[in-house]
């Protein structure tokens, strides 16, 4: 599958959402998104890639199925095979495509478990055969769908079921924890690129804080610089102030012995 750019995903995303917004269903995002070996039992392989849907999981209420395209037609189909009490969640279409071709979802269906499909109109049909109800040709279908090594009256046919449905879990498992690896390990290297950054960050916030103090301590050496001549500053006006005032009184005294000096006296006048 050539992988899209980020626009094109976000694009998908988006229109997964509308679509389950429309249609009153849960949207899961593909980080989300877990499979429960069981569930894909219940549908075969073929068929959910023909229908376009895939079993995540065996709910209390019933099967949980994601479409990436709600329709009443798909819902309809896949109820005629996991029963009426399937559900459906939507997701991404890429996600979709990526899940239906994913190694998990490769290897073929065993037989399928009775419980986990049946559908409304087959519920009572295992009581009918136990008491004897069952029309024959009901009872001779399902004796035609069983495998001949489970009708040859020795049981191996049976383990070998059960051996096959083993190793069948046992390889969705590995596969399973293949892809939770793979994706550990590039949640690591993201988690150490965010860890670098953090790092780098705080180098430089922790020198952005020597440079501020740095830039305090200059600016209060300013203030005092400035402060103290201010003060000097007030001290000159105040000493020019007491000159100015010394000087106005030095020139009244002089101008006043300037004149007594000129004016002539009462004696020489006689």
């Amino acid at each position: 599958m050539v992988k899209g750019t980020k626009e094109d995903a976000s694009s998908l995303e988006q229109n997964g959402k509308h679509l389950a917004d429309r249609w009153g269903l849960p949207y899961r995002e593909a980080h989300t998104l877990s499979i429960d070996p069981a569930a894909l039992e219940i549908v075969d392989r073929e068929e959910s890639r023909r229908l376009r849907v895939l079993p995540l999981e065996v709910g209390t209420d019933g099967p949980v199925f994601a479409v990436a395209e709600p329709s009443e037609e798909r819902f309809t189909a896949v109820r005629d095979l996991a029963g009426d009490n399937a559900t459906f969640v939507v997701v991404a279409k890429d996600t979709l495509d990526a899940l239906l071709n994913s190694k998990v979802f490769s290897v073929s269906n065993g037989a399928r478990k009775p419980s986990l499909f049946r559908r409304s109109d087959e519920e009572d049909f295992g009581a009918e055969v136990e008491n004897g109800q069952a029309p024959a040709e009901a009872v001779e279908h399902q004796h035609e769908e069983q495998p001949a090594a489970e009708l040859n009256g020795n049981g191996n046919g049976h383990e070998a079921r059960e051996v096959g449905h083993v190793n069948e879990s046992t390889a969705q498992l590995e596969d399973l924890f293949s892809q939770i690896a793979s994706g550990a390990g590039s949640l690591r290297a993201q988690v150490d690129q965010l860890t670098g950054s953090l790092e780098a960050t705080q180098h430089e916030l922790r020198e952005a804080n020597e440079q501020l103090a740095e830039a305090t301590r200059v600016a209060e050496s300013h203030n005092e610089t400035v402060g103290g001549l201010q003060a000097e500053i007030e001290r000159l006006r105040e000493e020019l102030e007491r000159s100015t005032a010394l000087n106005d009184s030095m020139t009244a005294r002089l101008e006043e012995v300037a004149r007594a000096l000129l004016e002539p006296s009462s004696g020489d006048g006689a």
